[in-house]
């Protein structure tokens, strides 16, 4: 996605990276940029857990992105807790379980549309190339 951009922040780091220092560099860096911060409900639930939590919590918006086999009502509890009592912006981001078929990625090329997201890009870049799934491969 050209939306996004890659980071190389803790990579660099000689010591244990912490999530408040790289959002302190990320907000030193993009001053006037809203920072999102984007995990799984089951790690937005442990937040208070976290090192300098009171500090990340008005660095950034959470979007907790839900994850197969979790309580969703327990967890928008918990999250509305943290909210509460922290004066958090979180928000629940429910994700549909992304079922992958072959069958559905052969027909968007076929039809000319994007197989972006279902398969790495090189992929659906040879496939498309060397026309894979076109008229004369049925």
């Amino acid at each position: 996605n050209d939306k996004f951009e890659v980071s190389n922040i803790e990579l660099i780091k000689k010591e244990k990276s912490y999530t408040i220092n790289t959002l302190l560099v990320l907000r030193e860096i993009y001053k006037d940029a809203e920072i999102y911060f984007i995990t799984g409900a089951d790690a937005i639930i442990e937040l208070p857990n976290w090192y300098e939590f009171k500090s990340i919590i008005k660095l950034c918006k959470f979007i907790a992105v839900t994850r197969p086999d979790y309580n969703t009502h327990e967890i928008k509890e918990k999250i509305q807790s943290i909210i509460d009592i922290y004066q958090g912006q979180i928000e629940l981001l429910k994700v549909p379980m992304l079922q992958i078929s072959s069958t559905e990625i052969r027909n968007r090329i076929k039809n000319n549309r994007t197989a972006k997201y279902l398969l790495p890009e090189v992929v659906e870049q040879y496939i498309v190339k060397n026309n894979l799934y076109g008229d004369n491969n049925e």
